[in-house]
């Protein structure tokens, strides 16, 4: 969890943090989902919206910054996500504060 918040920016692909931790990506996911009782890649999402929200409230950074803080490469494929898991635009989420 500790590498996972601190490398929010990065690839946290399951994948890769199989290599990271040295594991089977199955077996990763599986011993995860055993110890915390969620799936990886939901609190993958959990944090990055998280942080988005946070830093979309507390700076101005641009939209396309804010993604590719919380580890998109692009502001669309970032909006879409944003959109999605919050019910507004990275923009309107700001707008309404």
């Amino acid at each position: 969890n500790r590498y996972i918040v601190e490398h929010l920016d990065k690839d946290l692909s399951l994948a890769f943090l199989a290599e990271v931790v040295y594991l089977n990506p199955s077996y990763l996911s599986n011993l995860y989902k055993t110890y915390t009782g969620r799936n990886i890649s939901d609190y993958i999402t959990e944090l990055r919206v998280e942080r988005a929200k946070s830093l979309l409230a507390e700076s101005q950074a641009k939209v396309q910054e804010v993604a590719v803080s919380v580890g998109f490469d692009t502001a669309g494929y970032f909006t879409r996500f944003f959109k999605k898991h919050v019910g507004v635009t990275p923009q309107e989420f700001r707008s309404r504060l």
